[in-house]
């Protein structure tokens, strides 16, 4: 099974995880969150962080969720990266956390193609129609 590790500003990480909570019952293992802070520095960060990696790694593969691309936890998650055994996807939102912990039995890069797909498809224009019926 692979792990799967939200890498976000503040408590954002947690909060996805208490949602995904909320919607399956519980959580799996190897499923964590770790906040990054605005003081926090990359390369603290990054050696603080591979403890957490290898120890929701089962052998299959760790997938790293980020927030912003191109912000801090985006560029620590970068740099934990190893083909073929950690990958790493930014933009994470709840669909994505749901779609990761759902797909976490398939081998690494099919689960972030899923992951990936679910996170786009989880991104709806909504309308009246939609959200009320005719009654709108």
């Amino acid at each position: 099974m692979l792990g799967i590790l939200i890498i976000a500003h503040g408590n954002l990480g947690h909060s996805l995880l208490e949602c995904a909570k909320h919607v399956l019952g519980e959580l799996p293992e190897r499923v964590a969150a770790i906040e990054v802070y605005m003081f926090d520095n990359e390369a603290t960060m990054i050696s603080r962080l591979w403890p957490a990696v290898e120890a929701i790694d089962s052998g299959d593969g760790v997938l790293i969720l980020s927030d912003i691309f191109g912000a801090t936890p985006c560029n620590i998650a970068a740099r934990l990266m190893e083909r073929g055994k950690v990958e790493a996807i930014s933009g994470v939102n709840v669909p994505m956390v749901l779609r990761a912990i759902s797909h976490r039995n398939l081998p690494l890069q099919m689960a972030v193609a899923k992951v990936m797909h679910g996170a786009r498809e989880g991104i709806i224009r909504l309308s009246t129609d939609q959200c009320y019926g005719e009654e709108a």
